[in-house]
């Protein structure tokens, strides 16, 4: 069982990112509101109403104890973990360093209470990064009161964000970092900066204007005014899986090192932006060995091939690195094996599809229309289908394809209708595995979007979708999907 604590309820939204990634994990959650905030409180005062929780956590059974507050985190947890060594215990991080990164402008905001701009870890962590930017520090004391009141939305909510942030786009910053008890105002977070930005220079505002952040939307969306920003979640797991990451970087390599030009067998994913990046870099892609010339280097994609085209290689005097998936190897294998022990093996899978033509290649290997009446038989399944509808799917389709069904189940748990869920998912086209990811957010009742990357998001209408979860297939690349989540996301939502 994990425990967490925090000052209040600002850090159920730790929580609730823990529960996405663990479902159906025995969680307990402690908010100590009758002592919030902390962030007013001395060290002192900090450190003992956090071991004593810490002490109550232990004894109710919780194995680790995450401490979901950055002020509890920066005065406490060093004393936690000396007062009980063996408890695992996770504090938050101040977000300072990646911010400082990723920012263009050089300036960085930081929202957070006093509290945590007094402790070390925030203190040390932005000294090292202070003279790479200039960060706006800002204490949002009043986010405390708002939070426990609930009030994460409405106009109270959109004044207290404006009078913190507009100070800090007026400077610059580019990157705002969510300290305590700002999180549950993010739908207004993410709403001001975008639209702000979009108005001036250095993300000023234009004029007086004093309107509501709700009537000046990304051009895209169509709004007219009159409705709230829509909800967007990232769907973990999502993205590269091993075999994919494996078969990139194994490609990547194979061309620093070669010299001449280096043969792909077939595209080494579905992804035309990983393809176009690889032959930018001098890779040609073929459809079969007999287009490599003899003595050239050819790299046999994730998907795999078969052992003829290992021979034919192996007679033209053509190196071959091999960047099949494991998951796929291990399908060759059990085919092998079923012929040795005289059965014959079903092929289950899209008769086309490159990773099914590999299999069909091997001895004693066939389709399911093939199979003769009174055969024993024994079957490998094309590993990106439906893992509900087919066992032996890998491992990362299956999990991405779950993750896809939970986020759904979740939101109509909550009250959600199908009609106001949306499912965004970036990847192409031509990948099975993104494809399946589509089908079943349609098939959940969720509406769903697939777009190949952030060009793509302007096309839609989300009008009614009041939450968004964003995915992608395991042959899109994580920079793709960032660039995704880097728009700027409304709905009309009456």
């Amino acid at each position: 069982m994990v425990g967490f604590f925090d000052s209040g309820v600002g850090g159920r939204c730790i929580l609730d990112a823990f529960l996405r990634l663990r479902p159906g994990e025995p969680t307990v959650y402690v908010a100590d509101s009758e002592n919030c905030p902390y962030g007013n409180r001395s060290p002192a005062e900090i450190v003992n109403l956090s071991k004593r929780i810490a002490a109550n956590l232990i004894e109710r059974g919780c194995e680790v104890v995450v401490v979901a507050c950055n002020t509890a985190t920066a005065a406490a947890i060093d004393h936690l973990r000396r007062e009980w060594p063996d408890t695992p215990f996770v504090g938050m991080e101040p977000a300072v360093k990646p911010a400082a990164l990723e920012s263009k402008s050089g300036v960085v905001g930081v929202l957070a209470t006093r509290g945590t701009f007094n402790g070390r870890l925030y203190q040390e962590t932005s000294a090292k990064v202070s003279g790479a930017v200039r960060i706006i520090e800002s204490v949002a004391d009043e986010f405390v009161s708002l939070v426990e009141r609930g009030v994460v939305s409405g106009d109270e909510a959109e004044i207290a964000v404006r009078n913190r942030l507009e100070p800090m786009l007026a400077a610059g910053a580019d990157r705002i970092v969510l300290g305590c008890r700002c999180g549950p105002h993010r739908p207004w977070l993410y709403a001001l900066p975008a639209s702000e930005a979009a108005d001036g220079e250095g993300g000023g505002r234009k004029g007086s204007d004093r309107g509501s952040v709700r009537s000046r939307r990304p051009p895209y969306c169509g709004c007219t005014g009159g409705g709230a920003c829509m909800y967007v979640e990232v769907i973990t797991p999502h993205g590269f899986c091993a075999g994919v990451e494996r078969a990139i970087r194994m490609a990547h390599e194979l061309l620093d090192r070669t010299d001449g030009k280096v043969y792909g067998l077939h595209e080494i994913v579905h992804n035309e932006n990983v393809v176009q990046e690889l032959v930018s870099k001098g890779m040609v892609f073929v459809d079969s060995v007999s287009d490599v010339p003899d003595g050239a280097t050819m790299l046999v994609s994730a998907h795999g091939t078969s052992p003829a085209t290992f021979e034919v290689a192996k007679k033209c005097g053509i190196k071959v690195v091999d960047a099949t998936c494991p998951f796929v190897i291990k399908g060759h294998e059990r085919i092998r094996e079923n012929f040795r022990n005289g059965i014959r093996t079903v092929v289950i899978g899209k008769p086309t599809h490159a990773e099914v033509l590999g299999y069909l290649g091997e001895k004693g290997a066939c389709l399911p229309e093939d199979v003769r009446p009174g055969e024993k038989t024994g079957y490998v399944v094309q590993t990106t289908l439906d893992a509900e509808e087919h066992e032996g799917v890998c491992t990362a389709t299956r999990d991405r394809q779950q993750a896809v069904r939970r986020f759904v189940d979740r939101q109509k748990s909550r009250g959600f209708t199908s009609s106001s869920i949306g499912v965004l998912v970036v990847g192409s086209a031509k990948s099975s595995n993104t494809g399946k990811l589509v089908d079943i957010a349609r098939h959940e009742g969720a509406r769903v979007w697939l777009i190949d990357g952030a060009d793509g998001v302007e096309g839609i209408d989300f009008s009614g979708i009041e939450i968004l979860g964003i995915t992608s297939g395991a042959s899109t690349p994580e920079k793709l999907f960032r660039a995704v989540l880097s728009m700027e996301f409304c709905a009309c939502i009456s």
